[in-house]
């Protein structure tokens, strides 16, 4: 925006000083010969300008406004989407997250076709006014000519002149597609510079600073009920076999297990290099298990794993489906939407019309009722 901006100021300021001059050397010239036609051209041009600037140049800036602000939402949610990607792969959230984008996507797309409307009325009509000055200006001129006022030449003469008046006086109005987006951007870098002055004039305290750091989730394992303890250890290339991808399957809904893992074996996403190999054990209800390791272990890739999100290595998993199963990212994620769809998400906020006691009990038992209020 800003540099756009710098570059359409530039370019209008030299439009508008080199119109300038040519309007006034060409006005003197013009009431020179007829100073009735010089007045009739003025006025005709600026209530042709006065028309131009209230019917299309306030439409054209609010809808560069509007096509402006979509367009940096639909950039602000593909950037989200791309940069929490694994957590939204997670809580298998790829159905809500197209709606959604697809929502911002038709938004955009349609201010776009609202502002192809206003232009085209405005090329049009400014179209039709041209053609019309073409013709029109002989109108005056013709009776001077036919009462030996003037003379052929000077007629000519005047045609001319007349003709790059008006190409002068309707440059402004030209470029008025410029105009709207150059007021559009200087609202949008006023609304920046404000909040950069707001925040270089705030002080904040101590304990927002703290409550803007932030830790890394898991952290703490105080809290973790072991009933099995898993050790992920390093392992060097040697004796490394041949190795295609993991199998993972869905138990059935009566079996005891939960997990079960058999001589599975992984490989990092590069490189032929296992982070784990021949790791078998299995997780029956009611159980927990802690898996440990130093970091770069293969903890989360074995998580992806089970997760079905990544399977270069061998071996097989057997999992609870994961319509039953629910994965907490490493990276907090909040889905752009209200309350009721963060609490609903990945499924449709009208999925829960009618049960809005039941999410109050919800929150009410995690400690967040307030939300709600």
């Amino acid at each position: 925006d800003i540099d756009s901006f710098t570059a359409s100021s530039v370019i209008l300021l030299q439009h508008f000083v080199r119109d300038i001059g040519t309007i006034i050397t060409t006005t003197v010239a013009v009431y020179r010969i007829s100073p009735g036609t010089c007045r009739l051209m003025i006025a005709f041009t600026l209530i042709y300008t006065a028309i131009m600037l209230k019917g299309f140049a306030s439409p054209l800036m609010r809808i560069q406004r509007r096509v402006l602000a979509l367009e940096a939402d639909f950039r602000y949610v593909l950037m989200r989407l791309r940069e929490n990607a694994e957590s939204i792969a997670f809580f298998q959230g790829a159905g809500a997250e197209r709606e959604l984008s697809e929502q911002f996507f038709v938004r955009t797309l349609t201010a776009l076709y609202k502002k192809l409307c206003i232009e085209s009325g405005y090329h049009s009509f400014q179209g039709v006014v041209g053609y019309f000055m073409f013709f029109a200006i002989y109108i005056p001129l013709a009776p001077l000519y036919f009462k030996g006022e003037i003379g052929f030449g000077a007629m000519t003469q005047a045609h001319i002149l007349l003709i790059q008046l008006e190409k002068s006086m309707f440059d402004f109005t030209k470029q008025l597609d410029q105009i709207a987006s150059l007021g559009a951007q200087a609202v949008r870098i006023r609304e920046l510079w404000d909040v950069i002055e707001e925040y270089r004039n705030e002080k904040r305290s101590a304990q927002e600073l703290e409550d803007d750091a932030s830790t890394e989730a898991g952290s703490s394992d105080e809290d973790v009920e072991v009933n099995a303890k898993v050790e992920m250890m390093d392992f060097d290339s040697e004796d490394e076999e041949d190795l295609d991808v993991v199998q993972v399957f869905d138990l059935p809904g009566w079996a005891e297990e939960r997990l079960a893992i058999s001589n599975l074996t992984l490989l990092a996403p590069t490189g032929d290099v296992p982070l784990v190999r021949e790791l078998s054990f299995t997780m029956h209800a009611e159980e927990s298990v802690l898996i440990t390791g130093p970091s770069g272990a293969g903890k989360s890739m074995l998580l992806r794993t089970i997760g079905g999100l990544f399977a270069r290595g061998s071996g097989r998993i057997q999992r609870t489906p994961l319509k039953r199963s629910f994965f907490v990212p490493q990276i907090p994620y909040l889905y752009k939407g209200s309350l009721r769809q963060n609490v609903m998400y990945p499924s449709s906020s009208g999925d829960a019309e009618g049960e809005d006691s039941k999410i109050l009990s919800i929150l009410g038992n995690l400690g967040i009722g307030y939300l709600a209020e």
